[in-house]
């Protein structure tokens, strides 16, 4: 018997999407798990989530100590591939890391990244 993937709507962009929560994990429990999203709000598909808490690490590095920002990143598991909206934005066809992406790295690169959220290097 093969259980098929429900659908469900974005409950910000209307798009649908499949969702397999019901069958022991969904896609969207591999994305960083730093902010909760209420559990009473719609699933958004796999853009729109990202989005949102990528919106919402940006405004948690900018509302708490840079220390705390640090410890948060670093304890996120190691491998996970880049997802954009979260760890890189495209710009003209470029990536661009945000802030949270270069908070995983540890320690400033030096090159002069525009996200970089290292006190030093501003």
């Amino acid at each position: 018997m093969t259980t098929e993937t429900p659908r469900k709507t974005c409950g910000r962009c209307g798009v649908s999407f499949g969702c397999s929560s019901h069958v022991g994990g969904c896609w969207c429990e591999t994305l960083p798990n730093i902010v909760a999203i209420e559990p009473s709000g719609d699933c958004l598909c796999p853009t729109c989530l990202a989005r949102e808490i990528g919106g919402r690490i940006e405004s948690f590095i900018a509302d708490v100590p840079h220390d705390e920002a640090l410890r948060a990143a670093l304890a996120e598991p190691k491998g996970r591939p880049p997802v954009e909206w979260i760890d890189y934005t495209i710009e003209n066809g470029d990536a661009v890391f945000t802030s949270w992406y270069l908070l995983k790295q540890g320690e400033c690169c030096g090159n002069g990244c525009r996200n970089c959220p290292y006190p030093a290097a501003q």
